[in-house]
């Protein structure tokens, strides 16, 4: 599978080259070594390759669906990592709230550094690991959530659960990396309960491994007809 996806590197390399102000410290990410880079306008604290791939998928490729959003007033970013899906949310919808949950000390230093030089006021940091034996996001009680975005390596589900009856009602939109491991089918456990919530929900396998992709979910017309799994094969 990786020969398969050199190509996809590649691209994605190059497409993050055309933003990046400052190349010429990509040498200390294969090192191990955190670097700030400056990528159209946004500084991203990053300390491996695959947080460059990372940010290509969410900021270029916006592969959560921000573009998608009308003036959203609350966004949740669980698994913040190091910042860039939270800088982009700011960047496109500067009114919104952006509430950051990271539980790794690591990343979330580098998520803090990334959020205070972009200068993100509307923006709040959280070290937490968000689920039903940690911090559980019903504890917010949010008067609406536009968008959650989820990707926790396999605790989407976790996650979920987390949220009360009450706050899943006023959540919007949802979308979530998956991580299918063996017998445990997560895009089809999350797609179901999102479904059964009055969700419309439409999955995405990724093209290169069908084990992982995304759910993305949005509330089914006022009518209170339950959502129906979409599975969209790329």
């Amino acid at each position: 599978m990786k020969l398969r996806k050199t190509g996809y590197y590649v691209r994605s390399l190059l497409a993050v080259l055309g933003t990046l102000d400052n190349p010429h410290r990509l040498p200390c990410l294969v090192l191990g070594r955190a670097v700030a880079l400056d990528l159209d306008g946004r500084r991203v604290w990053m300390s491996s390759a695959l947080d460059v791939l990372v940010f290509k998928e969410v900021c270029i490729d916006d592969e959560y669906r921000l573009g998608e959003l009308v003036d959203p007033h609350c966004i949740v970013d669980v698994g913040a990592g190091v910042g860039e899906f939270a800088v982009e949310a700011a960047r496109r919808h500067p009114r919104a709230r952006v509430l950051c949950f990271e539980p790794d000390p690591a990343r979330y230093a580098l998520l803090k550094r990334t959020i205070d030089d972009n200068d993100c006021t509307r923006v709040e940091t959280h070290r937490a690991a968000v689920g039903t034996d940690a911090f559980r996001l019903d504890r917010l009680n949010l008067p609406a959530i536009d968008l959650l975005k989820i990707d926790c390596e396999g605790a989407e589900f976790d996650v979920l659960e987390s949220l009360s009856p009450a706050q899943l009602a006023v959540t919007r939109r949802v979308a979530l990396e998956y991580h299918d491991t063996g017998a445990e089918r997560r895009s089809v456990s999350t797609s179901r309960f999102l479904g059964d919530h009055g969700f419309a929900v439409e999955v995405v396998p990724d093209r290169f491994d069908p084990s992982l992709g995304h759910v993305y979910a949005s509330r089914a017309p006022a009518s209170g007809g339950q959502g129906a799994p979409l599975v969209r094969k790329t």
